[in-house]
């Protein structure tokens, strides 16, 4: 495990930290989405692209980052967790030589790779309860700030339901780009409140933000998110009341979440879909499952390079997947899983599994306190769970990827001051 060589707490730091949550969520998006509400776009593209000032917070990010690890590295306090990282960033790039279309994926990689240093100054610049405490803050003014923009432009703030919705027939996205992203974002915040990682707020405010938070995930229309969250916090209580501190059922329930989120495009959600009132077909999961699955029969060792199943080019393999779902024109496949499987084939599969691997055994890591170790552990559960149904992990500018790294790196880092009360 590497040695704790923080670095000196102070404004700059936790400047550093917000603005990495702020556009790790996505959470600031909504200032630059001037996208129309309610039509399929002819092709699925980043909204980002066409946003310069966006584009230059994070480039910002990723300089102040690159400053940050150059100075590590002058101080010879570079960590080997670091290193191993390198045989990803190395797949990630290396898949250009096959990818469909090669521009995309050293693209796209590079922006992935940005954040996995990212990552990595997040979990070796202070200590996973300072980061929870900046996450829970961020993600409860979010909550506020979605729900202000409900009232003052309603069209940035929800979109158009298919097959209808809880709030007007709408799916309420607050300042997120996506009801997913909400859903997920706003379970964190619940997880975070229940655990008391973070820092324990008093019990009126908590109590207070966690029904305001639970009504905002309610009004996602997000049943991953919700019922995710559910299960999650329900086995943070049971550990709480219990004042349970086992590693081994953590890492069990770790395990059933992974394989649960790889084995989901097998299981027969049609019936329970539709029992809860949602349609059969997942809002066109089960199609774009099935013609994933199809895509990494054919290339299965090596795939089609990162990102580069979805290139739109004129001879690209996607469009057989377009033109036979023309409503759900997706620019991923919903799973992440599928994702790496089309990306990287066998090969990335395994490499995805050890990252996991890698990532929950922050639940071993005894220069954490229990509160702060199942804080860890049950976002990253939540996390999983969401990508069985969205493109969470390996997603190039998601928090789900950065939260995945910051868990494997934070893993592997020895935190000089940890708290020792009882979770």
């Amino acid at each position: 495990m590497s040695k704790d060589r923080r670095l000196q707490p102070g404004w700059m730091t936790e400047l550093y930290f917000y603005l990495a949550i702020a556009l790790g969520t996505n959470s600031i998006f909504f200032v630059f989405n001037v996208a129309t509400r309610g039509k399929p776009a002819e092709l699925p593209t980043a909204l980002s692209s066409t946003q310069p000032g966006y584009i230059l917070m994070w480039l910002l990010l990723w300089a102040w980052t690159a400053i940050l690890i150059a100075r590590s590295a002058y101080r010879n306090e570079v960590q080997w967790s670091l290193v191993f990282a390198l045989p990803v960033i190395a797949l990630v790039f290396g898949s250009a030589l096959w990818s469909v279309s090669p521009a995309t994926t050293l693209y796209f990689g590079s922006i992935l790779t940005a954040n996995i240093f990212v990552a990595y100054v997040l979990a070796t610049t202070r200590d996973p309860d300072f980061f929870l405490s900046v996450l829970k803050s961020s993600l409860a003014l979010c909550v506020f700030a979605s729900f202000l923009l409900l009232m003052i432009s309603p069209e940035t703030a929800a979109a158009e339901r298919f097959g209808g919705g809880w709030l007007g027939g709408l799916d309420f996205n607050g300042v997120f780009p996506h009801k997913s992203a909400a859903g997920y974002n706003f379970g964190l915040l619940l997880i975070g409140l229940i655990s008391g990682a973070g820092g324990t707020w008093r019990p009126l405010a908590a109590l207070a933000m966690g029904v305001i938070a639970f009504v905002a995930l309610l009004f996602t229309n997000s049943a991953t998110g919700l019922a995710g969250t559910i299960f999650v916090c329900f086995v943070i209580v049971a550990f709480r009341v219990l004042r349970l501190e086992s590693k081994p059922i953590l890492a069990l329930i770790a395990l059933g979440c992974v394989v649960f989120a790889l084995v989901s495009p097998f299981l027969p959600f049609g019936g329970t879909a539709e029992f809860v009132g949602r349609d059969s077909g997942l809002t066109g999961r089960a199609p774009i499952w099935a013609a994933g699955i199809e895509a990494f029969l054919k290339r299965p060792m090596l795939g089609y390079g990162y990102d580069g199943f979805f290139y739109p080019g004129d001879f690209s393999p996607v469009w057989d997947v377009w033109n036979a779902e023309s409503y759900f024109k997706t620019p991923h496949f919903h799973n992440s899983g599928i994702e790496v499987a089309v990306s990287f084939g066998v090969v990335g599969l395994v490499v995805y599994g050890l990252i996991l691997l890698v990532a929950f055994f922050v639940i071993g890591n005894a220069t954490l306190s229990p509160k702060v170790r199942l804080g860890l552990v049950a976002a990253l559960w939540l996390m999983t769970l969401s990508s069985a149904f969205d493109f969470t992990f390996l997603f190039h500018n998601s928090f789900g990827s950065i939260f995945l790294f910051y868990c494997f790196f934070a893993s592997q880092t020895a935190y000089a001051h940890a708290r020792t009360e009882q979770g």
